[in-house]
């Protein structure tokens, strides 16, 4: 008779009868396993525990289990490095505001209104440029004329006048120029904290002058040349050739803001042609021509109160330095927030250009 029994693993196996009740290895798993007795009543006998040269039998004839695959390990993320801030920057704000501002956020102006703030946040900057420029503009009208009167009959001295002259001319045209192009060029790219600033103020005031003296001469020049030329020529201007020679300044104005605006957008030199200023023009629409019209017939009428202050500086009093003082702290402020309102609308129909 044969013994017919299951392992454990499943496997149906089979035995002599003289097995009986005793252990055999199972040669699918090779775990040991109890034969069945013959009386029916009598249960299957207990594997014993194995003899040590059935345990080195059972280990060499055993297949290697498969090796565990390691769990891939969780991706850490590198950690977020803070941000660098560029030696270009010039921050706006105080301290006690930066702190403020990082404790509720702040973002890029959605409405006109809130650039009027942008000055105020910068009013150290505007504020010590609007002393620097009325120091240089009236030590030009002041000094350089009276050198000018008295020629002297030194090469070197006049070399020296001459030149004092020109580095005060260019300073009063250059550092305003320099300032507002850095806020325009962070007003294009969105930066909200800082403006963009080299750190050199020779190097910026001379790239400011060159790219303004660009965009001048790629169209603007057109229309100052026939103000200037009407103006010659009109003799005794009449209040309609006044409104003649504001409505030119007013488009040379324009025209020039609208290059400035191009090239800062664009970067390139092509940037400069009226193509590419009338296509930037329909791009921010009608509000952004009325914001230009605005702001020119503005720097008009501070360039009027700028040339008073400079002829009354002469006579007793302090009220020439008023004007100077006052004319250029005013003109700084609304020249920021145009800049800065016109900057923003660029950036913003950029984006909405570039979305797909």
């Amino acid at each position: 008779m044969t013994i017919k029994f299951i392992c454990t693993c499943g496997k149906h196996l089979k035995a002599r009868d003289e097995m009986a009740s005793r252990r055999s290895i199972c040669p699918r798993c090779g775990s040991p396993v109890g034969i069945p007795s013959l009386k029916p009543t009598h249960a299957g006998t207990v594997a014993a525990p194995l003899s040590p040269l059935e345990r080195v039998r059972l280990a060499r004839d055993r297949a290697p289990l498969p090796a565990a695959v390691p769990l891939p390990l969780p991706e850490i993320p590198p950690p977020v490095a803070p941000r660098r801030i560029d030696p270009r920057l010039v921050h706006l704000l105080s301290t006690r505001g930066e702190r403020r501002s990082n404790l509720t956020g702040r973002h890029l102006e959605k409405h006109w209104s809130q650039c009027l703030l942008y000055p105020l946040r910068a009013w150290r900057l505007c504020l010590g440029l609007a002393v620097l420029l009325t120091l240089f503009s009236s030590g030009f009208a002041v000094f350089v004329p009276r050198l000018a009167a008295e020629p002297s009959n030194d090469p070197l001295a006049m070399a020296a006048v001459r030149l004092s002259g020109i580095l005060l001319l260019v300073l009063v045209v250059g550092l305003p120029c320099s300032f507002l192009e850095c806020v325009l060029t962070s007003a294009v790219a969105g930066e909200v904290y800082y403006i963009l600033w080299s750190g050199n103020p020779l190097n910026v005031v001379l790239r400011s002058g060159i790219k303004w003296l660009g965009c001048f001469l790629a169209g603007p020049i057109v229309f100052a040349a026939a103000a200037w030329l009407y103006w010659l020529r009109c003799g005794d201007p009449s209040l309609l050739d006044w409104l003649i020679i504001t409505e030119l300044g007013v488009v040379t104005i324009a025209y020039w803001v609208f290059a400035l605006l191009t090239f800062t957008d664009r970067g390139r030199l092509n940037g400069l042609n009226p193509v590419a200023v009338v296509d930037l023009t329909h791009r921010l629409g009608w509000r952004a021509l009325a914001v230009v019209v605005a702001a020119s017939l503005l720097l008009l009428a501070h360039a009027w109160v700028l040339i008073l202050g400079v002829a009354t500086i002469y006579t007793p009093g302090l009220m020439g330095w008023l004007m100077l003082i006052g004319g250029w702290l005013s003109g700084i402020f609304w020249s920021t927030f145009f800049c800065r309102l016109l900057g923003v609308w660029c950036h913003r129909s950029r984006v909405v250009e570039e979305a797909p």
